[in-house]
């Protein structure tokens, strides 16, 4: 009877340690590794191979369950014959299912991390000991798997998908607040975003001529504000260098002795479809705070600076030369003014709606793509709830428009402006 309650004792024991060492947190793990918990380190390294682990348990398991079967028989035809057969099989059933299997793992689903602690030391010995048996049934499981079509994979601990789950629920019990929600959900953005998804369009770059005289870059240098100005020799596709405000300023000789050519620096190049992060590393690595972005064909998409891409996680950074005005402008609760370079991504959260694109990144170019042609002052567009009207274009672009908030969803529908 001793006997027979110690198997039902070590079968508690392995069906708890299966549970917690195969649903452990293994972030917790290596978290309590650093932090020198007592059997955390061995639990870290007997954890990178799972499958031996389950193999010693398995084992184990059904070692003594078969050990308690065979004595609770025994026992049971002592006493009522042959009967006892049925009798010990009903019963043993009932008390393995309460006090073997159920009761152990649910207590270790609930204290999986502190049960792995203690079982680890006592498991690793048993896996040692069984080393032999557990080889050749690893080495049969693996052959089957593979005739099946299942063999392993190496999967990461943890997916992009659960990180977000994971920050989504923080911050609904509270642990993260929103802003720092928003800063997660940016470093993300920041892993997968491409050059062309925030550089600054050609359309929008401000450049100037190699041969322009120091007055004329002067000019430029005081009306647009900003730092830095790239230079191109012939056509906007043809961008040679970048000229720095400092460096101009710097040139302490007569205007007329001015070279372009001789003060400007040399351009850094990227292509559309470079990853930011990439990009991020690149420039910080050579000193570059601004890129030319070329396309398939060599010529100039667009330019990117380092502080684009700092604000995919901070947000917009406003510097000296920044213009105070905005590129959202609230008229009601309903209804907003805002910029066609305003992305897509940004409405979406400011409307709350869903509008996407393949083909566009900003508000203007999908009002542009839906219209089918160059939009012009007055033109309206319905989608997706929203009702958007031009109210500037600049010759081949939407410049600012008014976005309202509908009541319903309506089917998108068009209206153009009288020519």
């Amino acid at each position: 009877m001793i006997l027979l309650v110690f198997c039902l004792f070590l079968s508690a024991f392995f069906s708890s340690s299966e549970t917690a060492l195969m649903s452990v947190n293994k972030i917790k793990i290596r978290q309590m590794v650093d932090e020198g918990v007592p059997h955390a380190r061995l639990l870290s390294r007997l954890l990178e191979d799972p499958q031996r682990l389950l193999s010693a348990i398995l084992v184990g398991n059904n070692v003594v369950n078969i050990a308690a079967s065979a004595l609770a028989t025994s026992l049971a035809i002592g006493y009522f014959g042959n009967a006892g057969v049925g009798i010990a099989t009903g019963i043993m059933t009932l008390i393995v299912l309460i006090f073997s299997e159920i009761t152990p793992k649910s207590l270790a689903s609930i204290r999986g991390d502190k049960i792995a602690l203690l079982v680890i030391r006592p498991i690793h010995v048993i896996t040692v000991f069984l080393r032999p048996i557990i080889f050749v049934l690893n080495g049969i499981t693996r052959g089957l798997l593979h005739l099946l079509g299942a063999a392993e994979q190496d999967q990461p601990n943890v997916t992009e998908e659960e990180l977000r789950t994971m920050m989504d629920v923080s911050h609904e019990e509270g642990v993260i607040e929103q802003d720092e929600r928003r800063l997660l959900e940016n470093v993300f953005e920041f892993g997968d975003a491409q050059v062309r998804d925030i550089m600054i369009a050609r359309t929008d770059v401000t450049a100037v001529e190699v041969d322009a005289t120091y007055d004329e870059i002067l000019e430029t240098f005081r009306t647009e504000r900003v730092s830095r100005i790239p230079v191109y020799e012939d056509d906007m596709d043809d961008m040679i260098g970048i000229l720095h405000i400092k460096d101009f300023f710097l040139f302490d000789k007569a205007k007329t002795e001015f070279s372009l050519r001789g003060t400007m620096r040399k351009a850094h190049y990227t292509i559309e479809s470079k990853r930011i992060a990439d990009l991020f590393e690149e420039m910080r690595s050579k000193r570059q705070q601004m890129a030319i972005v070329v396309d398939e064909y060599g010529g100039t998409a667009g330019i990117i600076t380092m502080q684009d891409i700092v604000e995919i996680i901070f947000g917009d950074i406003d510097d000296e030369y920044d213009d105070a005005g905005e590129i959202i402008r609230k008229v009601s609760d309903d209804e907003y003014w805002v910029e066609g370079a305003l992305r897509l991504k940004d409405l979406n959260e400011l409307m709350q709606v869903s509008l996407d694109s393949e083909d566009f990144d900003t508000i203007g170019g999908l009002i542009t793509g839906e219209l089918g042609r160059l939009p012009r002052q007055g033109d309206q567009l319905t989608i997706d709830g929203l009702l958007c009207q031009v109210l500037e274009a600049d010759r081949n672009r939407v410049t600012l428009l008014s976005v309202t908030r509908q009541m319903a969803p309506e089917k998108e529908s068009l209206q153009t402006a009288a020519v």
